[in-house]
């Protein structure tokens, strides 16, 4: 809020303004045909908020009076100093400030429309004339205070529903059900959401997240958890630290000094199993602590207030938290726990060392960078947008001039004093309180224009923790956290936009529902859940076609979204039924060995997905739709037909024509509605067994059964498989299937014709986009 002191903003020698406001406007404005009409039914009715946005801020503000009025500007100890639009909640703090200077009189008129004209002593001179246009939205917004527009008149009735073409409900529950927890839905699901509608698909989304599903016996909470903890991690990229012993080395040794216990282990393989139990319940204790509010439906802000850190029994007993050494074959002794080590002051996320350790300071930075990091990760502000850059600090002539010099202070009087609420972390990141209190050269630790008593130095962090999470943009950074994490769509900032009409309206309509969605979050009692079914519900998430919908509402929906490395694993793994890896003792390709080809991130050095693919991902998505082929295909036939994943209508023997060249149309039917099924096993779809798309693929299966045949009996290719895509094998176990059941060749080469179709289906967009 700006200060209310300072009156620089007036250099007028008479009265002083009065905060009483009176019909000044209208003296101003043709008044000889009275409107007697109710402003709000009339059809050009505009509310204030929309009025603001659309007119004062952008016709009269921003180009006429922002350049001065800044905290960077001449008039930066006026009354009327305006945010820029970097910040999310400019519009309104704008409005506030101008309403109050609106407020002010000389002479019985508001000094908001004295000024521009050159009156009163205005330090810009005259910037306006009676007749220009910006002048005429001033007028407006006078009035507007004392006749206020808050709704017009039919507002509540005008749809707010996009043009786009939506997703059926059954398909939305399949794509969101893939997205949250990596699994496809089961027939009762898709039959419930088909048959109640729009109210049914939200109730089994939330009994998915929650873990309550009668018709599934999977534990489906935690799987959306590690879904969570994965979009988070994008943010803090703390899994950096689950290598080696990295965790364990960002805590105080003389702070706790069982750490390394497991260093006077004989055997090597154990000494090596104690020290990763440890390091990556280190690692994961940020995450562990947002899994538990959510495992616990506690509000979000508890990431950021929690008195106690996440724990299992390997970092208890490293810890000093519990005398007993951790059994790693015991299931619960690697469940995370809430716990607290002695004489530490714990703040949730904050104070966690891994995260200390992730975003460091040093003797000159003085916790700048887990300032900024603060505010743009919690508070929605991108502090490095607060001036124009770069800014030559070598070049300033003013003492201190983070502190005294405007284009310096401009960022460091919002940065500076949340950085100084970390005093209590070193370097290191160790709980170390400096002995001779904050520097004084900075600005006092605090947080907007509270200061931290010297009283509460010791819980310095405590203290910012509780005020971040008390500050709507901090529900407004969760929100957009998860619209990006879920949606795969950046959250648009109009700064950065460059006037461009089209991505500012997108921008708008962006804005403007994710404002909603972090009020919604609020009322709800900080309850993530509520919005992740906001979210895949919405017409960004679920929108399937164009439908006369804008370029605005196109920028930011549909299904053209690359999947990343672990999304394509699960998807990988809900379709097929098999593991993408070499044997059940080896990770998962795109968990391992292509988890960065595929544009994923190792949270260290690679720190940005890609979302476009590349030719070596390319190259990745053609290995793996042939291995998979090759591994799915005989393994799937080895079943008995009523078990089949993706064979369920045919059989090896099922050819469609006779040996003398004549067609079996019941085998062709069968062919067609087991290519139905992969089309909607795979690519979500549903088709007609006459519809152009499932052609194609049929008479893709024919040319390379008839092409396979025809090499077989020219003696080009053996009646044998490959042994790696033989039906030998149990993928998830390693164990051997039984000799009867085995499948070892193919002599009318129908197994590598489907081979063919799968891998055609898994390489196309339509199953590595989502």
């Amino acid at each position: 809020m700006f200060s209310l002191i300072s009156l620089s903003f007036f250099s007028c020698k008479n009265d002083s303004p009065t905060s009483v406001r009176s019909d000044q406007a209208t003296d101003l404005i043709d008044t000889d045909e009275t409107n007697t009409e109710d402003p709000t039914e009339q059809e050009d009715c505009v509310n204030d908020e929309d009025h603001f946005k659309e007119e004062v801020w952008t016709k009269s503000l921003n180009p006429v009076c922002y350049g001065c009025h800044n905290t960077q500007g001449v008039a930066n100890q006026s009354d009327l100093v305006l945010i820029s639009n970097t910040q999310s909640n400019y519009l309104e703090t704008n409005r506030e400030r101008l309403a109050y200077v609106a407020g002010l009189e000389r002479e019985g008129q508001s000094i908001l429309l004295r000024k521009p004209l050159g009156l009163d002593g205005h330090g810009g001179g005259a910037v306006l004339t009676e007749e220009d246009e910006a002048y005429t939205v001033l007028i407006d917004f006078v009035d507007r205070l004392e006749n206020p527009i808050t709704e017009c008149e039919g507002e509540d009735e005008e749809t707010t529903e996009s043009k786009l073409s939506l997703a059926d409900t059954s398909q939305t529950l399949r794509k969101a059900s893939l997205n949250l927890i990596g699994r496809l839905p089961n027939a009762t699901q898709i039959a419930r959401v088909q048959r109640g509608g729009e109210e049914e698909l939200r109730t089994v989304l939330r009994e998915l997240i929650d873990g309550e599903n009668p018709s599934t016996q999977e534990n489906t909470e935690e799987l959306f958890i590690e879904r969570m903890k994965e979009l988070w991690n994008d943010q803090l990229l703390t899994d950096a630290y689950l290598s080696g012993a990295s965790a364990i080395q960002t805590m105080d040794y003389d702070r706790y000094p069982n750490l390394y216990w497991y260093e006077n282990i004989g055997n090597y393989s154990t000494r090596s199993a104690e020290r990763d139990a440890i390091n990556d319940a280190l690692a994961q204790a940020p995450l562990e602590l947002m899994a538990h509010v959510v495992r616990s439906d506690q509000p979000w802000t508890t990431i950021l207030t929690a008195d106690y850190m996440m724990v299992n029994q390997a970092s208890a007993y490293a810890l000093g938290i519990s005398s007993s050494p951790p059994n790693l074959n015991s299931a619960s002794d690697l469940e995370f726990y809430p716990a607290q080590a002695a004489n530490y002051p714990h703040t949730g996320v904050l104070s966690s060392p891994v995260f200390l350790n992730r975003y460091p300071t040093t003797d000159t930075n003085r916790n700048r960078h887990r300032s900024r990091i603060i505010f743009d990760y919690f508070l929605n502000t991108n502090i490095l947008a607060l001036a124009d850059r770069p800014i030559d600090a070598s070049t300033s002539t003013i003492h201190n001039p983070t502190m005294n010099d405007p284009q310096c202070n401009v960022c460091h009087s919002v940065l500076d004093p949340v950085a100084g609420a970390f005093q209590n972390w070193d370097d290191d990141g160790h709980y170390n309180p400096p002995e001779t209190g904050w520097y004084p050269e900075m600005y006092p630790p605090g947080f907007e224009e509270e200061q931290i008593d010297l009283t509460e130095s010791d819980l310095a962090l405590r203290w910012l923790a509780e005020r971040i999470v008390e500050d709507p943009r901090f529900a407004q950074a969760t929100v957009n956290t998860l619209y990006a994490g879920i949606t795969g769509f950046e959250v648009l900032r109009e700064y950065e936009l460059g006037g461009d009409e089209v991505a500012t309206q997108a921008w708008q309509r962006q804005n403007e529902w994710l404002l909603q969605l972090s009020e919604q979050l609020i009322e709800n009692n900080y309850n993530i859940k509520d919005i992740v079914i906001e979210i895949v519900l919405s017409s960004d998430f679920r929108a399937i076609g164009e439908n006369d919908a804008t370029d605005a509402e196109l920028m930011h929906a549909g299904t053209a979204k690359l999947l990343t490395p672990e999304a394509l694993n699960r998807k990988i793994e809900a379709t097929l039924g098999v593991p993408w890896r070499v044997n059940a003792n080896s990770q998962r390709y795109l968990l391992g060995d292509y988890q960065l080809l595929y544009g994923g991130i190792d949270s260290d050095g690679v720190t940005t997905r890609l979302n476009s693919p590349n030719g070596i991902m390319a190259a990745v998505t053609f290995r793996m739709a042939n291995d998979l082929a090759c591994k799915a295909a005989a393994n799937d036939f080895v079943l008995p037909a009523a078990q089949r994943r993706l064979f369920p209508f045919v059989e090896t023997t099922y050819l469609p024509t006779t040996q003398d060249g004549f067609e079996v149309p019941q085998v062709q039917e069968l062919i067609k509605k087991n290519i139905q099924h992969l089309h909607h096993l795979i690519w979500g779809e549903q088709v007609d067994l006459d519809d152009p798309e499932l052609l194609i693929t049929y008479d893709l299966y024919i040319d390379l059964l008839e092409n396979g045949q025809l090499l077989i009996e020219e003696g080009e290719t053996p009646e044998w498989l490959q042994w790696t895509c033989q039906g030998r094998l149990d993928h998830w176990t390693n164990e051997s299937i039984p000799y009867s059941s085995r499948i070892t060749s193919d002599p009318n080469y129908t197994i590598r014709a489907w081979r063919g179709v799968l891998s055609y289906m898994l390489s196309d967009y339509r199953f590595i986009y989502e």
